[in-house]
This record gives C-alpha cells, structure tokens and sequence, in this order.
C-alpha cells in the first residue's frame, strides 16, 4: 500500500500566526463541483491544489475508488469532510495541512499530539527545542516510514526504540510545509494504529499501539484569554468527547486519568470488591461533555459514581447498587 499524499503548494516556509490564518482563510474559501466518475485520490489532489492546501490522505485509504459528489457554495474545509464523509472517512485539519483518514483517526490525531507535546513540555529547555523546532520535510519516491521517521529523529539526535512495529511500506516522492518533529512523528505513525511514547529525559521515542479509550478535548467555548486563567480553572472549562465499547471500567478510568491527569481513589466501601468492579464491561458514548458529565457518562453503566475535589476523584458505588446489595 503506498500512502496517499499529494504534492501541492506548501504554505511559506514557517508555521507562524500569519501563515496558520491563511491556511484558516483559504479552508474557509466557498467551494461548488460537480464530480462524477473521479478516482477519489485525483479528485481530492485537484481540490487541494486548486486552492494551494497540502494534502494528507492516510495510507489506509483506497484512493482509486471511483466518487461522485455535487456540492455547492460549501467551505473548503466542509467540502472535504462532506467528500470524506460518503467513503466514511474524516476529514480535519492539522497544523499546515489538512488530514483525510478513518473516523477514528481524524478524530484521534490533534488528541495524540496534545499527548506527545504535554510529555515534551515536562523535558529540559534544550530538548523540547529539539522537538519542537519547525522544518519542511521532503523524502525521494519509494521511501519506508521507518527509516524516515529514523533519519528524522537522529537529525534531531533523538533515538528511535521499537522501530520494528512500523511495518514496511512505500510511500511516494512528497515534500510538506513545516511541522514540528513531535507532530511529524506522530503523523506518521497513526497510519499504522501507532502513536509515539517519549522518555522524561527527551532523548528517545519508543514506538506504542495507540491506547484506546482516547479523551477528545475540545477548545473550551470562551472568548477570554486562557493566560489569565489558572489550570485547574482551564481543564473545569474544557469539553470532552468519548466513545467506549466493551471496555473493563477499571481500564477506562486507568486510561482517564492518564490523560487528564487526575487522581484517582476508591471508596473503602468497594476496597474489598475493587477487581471485580473493575473488570465489569461498559459500553457509553459521551459528546461535548464537560468534565463532570464525562466522568457521569462513564461511570454510570458500572453502577458507580463520584465525589470530585478538583482534580481528585473519589469512585463509589451508586445509590441504587447500594440499595441492590
């Protein structure tokens, strides 16, 4: 499978202010076409060529499908996701280009970058530099995504660590506007259901499955500046979304407060039944949620609930699983 990316007009060659609201102004340019008969990857790459959009198409896409799409006085942008939508794809933008994907992974891929920076910003000055320090980035026809997701970390003098789990692959001759080298990784990698772990010192990369369940964190709804706002005001603000299928609630809530950095404790009352309540399977979908109405959404199916202070939780059992006991 070679990875569908197309060589369009990069924006300048940085990632400033300027050049992310132009990206944001031409997304939101109006859009009317007629296709009929179009193999989906030549139609999207005439789209975003047109409008000087880069373009990536995730490798998982079958781009020589044949589509037929109408659409009229439709923005840039909603012009991709309505295009995406009839193949049940995603369609998002990222940083200087737009992402076409599965559902999943479009809505996964800004998650897994928050994840990635949040353990960059915890390294040394120095290090996060290095991680964080924006370049274009072009590789020849027939390249691996292993050795180039290698040759982009040792330019950073990064390690790579369990580069085996990227499976070999060819990917066409492409060259992208400039990212960063955290973001870089981890568009690369989510491709292949991977995601990257860095160590505390910054020094390596380790190749992970994505852990899933993933929190979805939405841009909290307010117009005041988040720099005047403390942190635990911040996250109180946010708006969450979340889909669980047959998950153990303990796993859940493992993965939870990874995330979201919470502290998690267990009421004396369920101490002595605290694996078997953890390994009980829900299943819930929770859509812009605030934080209390994630954890409600939840905790609920397993018959618990909470008491929060901050960022601490307290699980329990619910009134009506007291009543059953």
């Amino acid at each position: 499978m070679v990875v569908g990316i197309f060589p369009v007009l990069p924006l300048a060659a940085s990632t400033s202010a300027q050049d992310r609201r132009e990206l944001e102004r031409r997304l939101r340019q109006p859009v009317s076409l007629t296709w009929q008969g179009q193999e989906l990857g030549q139609a999207l790459m005439r789209l975003a060529t047109a409008h000087q959009i880069t373009l990536w198409i995730d490798r998982r896409v079958d781009t020589a499908q044949r589509i037929d799409a109408k659409l009229s006085n439709r923005s840039l942008l909603q012009a991709f996701q309505d295009i995406a939508a009839q193949y049940q794809l995603g369609a998002v933008q990222f940083g200087p280009l737009v992402y076409v994907g599965p559902p999943h992974a479009s809505l996964e891929l800004a998650t897994l970058s928050r994840q990635a920076r949040k353990a960059v910003n915890k390294i040394s000055p120095t290090r996060r530099h290095r991680w964080l320090k924006t370049e274009p980035l072009s590789w020849p026809r027939l390249s691996e995504p292993r050795a180039l997701l290698g040759e982009l970390l040792s330019s950073a003098e990064i390690r790579l660590d369990h580069d085996k789990a990227i499976p070999h692959d060819l990917w066409p001759k492409q060259r992208l506007p400039p990212l960063s080298v955290v973001d870089r990784a981890v568009l690369i990698l989510i491709g292949f259901d991977l995601t990257c772990q860095i160590s505390q010192d910054g020094k390596r990369l380790t190749v992970i499955p994505i852990g899933r369940p993933l929190v979805h964190t939405n841009p909290p709804a307010t117009n005041r500046p988040r720099a005047k706002l403390r942190p635990q005001q911040v996250k109180a603000q946010q708006v969450y979304s979340l889909k669980i299928q047959n998950q153990p609630i303990g796993r859940v809530l493992d993965q939870l407060a990874g995330q979201l950095e919470l502290e998690v404790s267990w009421d004396q009352r369920l101490v002595a039944s605290r694996n078997s309540v953890r390994n009980k399977i829900i299943s819930c979908e929770v859509q812009n949620a605030d934080l209390d109405e994630l954890l409600q959404g939840i905790l609920a199916p397993a018959g618990l609930r909470f008491r929060r202070e901050n960022m601490r939780i307290t699980v329990e059992a619910s009134e009506a699983s007291q009543r059953s006991d």
